[in-house]
């Protein structure tokens, strides 16, 4: 006769109750996560419908100035704007909102639901409101854009006149110069273009131009200090020097390429800079000029390079991979 397994009704009674009490804390804790996000939801509808009652006053505000900006301005300035603020729909933006207050109405249980859809909400009124509010912001950029541009070019007049006396002299390169001449340039168009009538300049394109010939005179002036000291570095050195300094490191780039591959990478945009040094007296390059041109060959050359290793170093592990796999 067997030995029955004495069962402690006592232990049972004990684990049942702590499984019990767990889960209840478990359904509290959950049950307490979608009231907290219930109560959120409704809060953040409750700010959504403040935003839709005030669009009224804000549509009103953005017609206004998008008449504004078709009685003063050209076409280009306020067109895309005039679009935008045209694709807002306040009444599906309305039913979208009632949709949302319906969800939220459903109870706790769908709280995660319609925080989602709220969600969703928010980013449409954020880019309607954005859209709505358009012209207004438009017609305070146009007009703060129409009065900076004088004042630009007031800045850029003085700019250019000190960057012609930091290229007095034969040590400044031929490519500095040409950058100047660029920049001065663009400065003249759009000087011919802010003396349009008002009516029909797209002020904010020409601040922006404007803003990048003032970037392209720094660039200048940095250049020019640049290439002071270039000549000052190779000052005791000849054009042909520096073309046979060019030549060693071409023929040096070329050994190692073979090294690598053949095949890997060619040389001949380094050659036609070498090229284009030799050229130096039809060109009109000075010495200054030489020195960035071998500057730039020995960049190239370095680039090549290390692309042509780094491709030699995956063509070797993906045969290896080859063969690992057969």
């Amino acid at each position: 006769m067997g030995i029955q397994p004495v069962i402690n009704t006592n232990n049972l009674k004990i684990a049942g109750g702590l499984l019990l009490i767990g889960m209840i804390g478990t359904l509290s804790i959950l049950g307490l996560m979608r009231w907290s996000r219930a109560k959120e939801n409704k809060s953040r509808l409750d700010d959504l419908t403040k935003l839709l009652d005030g669009m009224v006053d804000r549509e009103a505000a953005g017609l206004e100035a998008l008449k504004e900006l078709k009685a003063q301005f050209v076409l280009a300035v306020w067109k895309d704007t005039e679009e935008s603020f045209n694709l807002v729909d306040r009444q599906k933006l309305e039913l979208d909102l009632l949709e949302a207050k319906r969800a939220v109405r459903s109870g706790v249980l769908s709280a995660n639901d319609a925080g989602s859809q709220i969600d969703d909400l928010e980013i449409t009124f954020k880019k309607a409101l954005n859209d709505i509010d358009g012209p207004v912001h438009k017609l305070a950029e146009v007009r703060n854009a129409q009065q900076e541009c004088p004042r630009m070019l007031a800045g850029l007049d003085a700019a250019f006149q000190d960057a012609e006396k930091e290229m007095r002299g034969d040590q400044i390169a031929m490519v500095t110069r040409m950058k100047l001449a660029e920049a001065r340039h663009a400065y003249e168009e759009a000087s011919s273009i802010a003396k349009l009538p008002p009516g029909m300049v797209d002020w904010v394109i020409l601040l922006n131009n404007l803003e990048k010939v003032r970037e392209a005179v720094e660039h200048v002036s940095k250049d020019a200090a640049r290439d002071r000291e270039i000549a000052e570095k190779i000052q005791d050195q000849d054009p042909d020097e520096l073309l046979s300094r060019m030549k060693k490191i071409l023929d040096e780039a070329e050994e190692r390429r073979v090294s690598v591959d053949k095949r890997i990478y060619e040389l001949g945009d380094a050659w036609d800079e070498y090229f284009r040094a030799q050229n130096y007296r039809s060109e009109n390059l000075n010495s200054t000029d030489l020195y960035l041109l071998m500057s730039s060959i020995e960049l190239i050359i370095e680039r090549h390079h290390m692309q042509a290793v780094e491709r030699a170093s995956e063509e070797v592990q993906e045969t290896e991979r080859a063969k690992e796999a057969r």
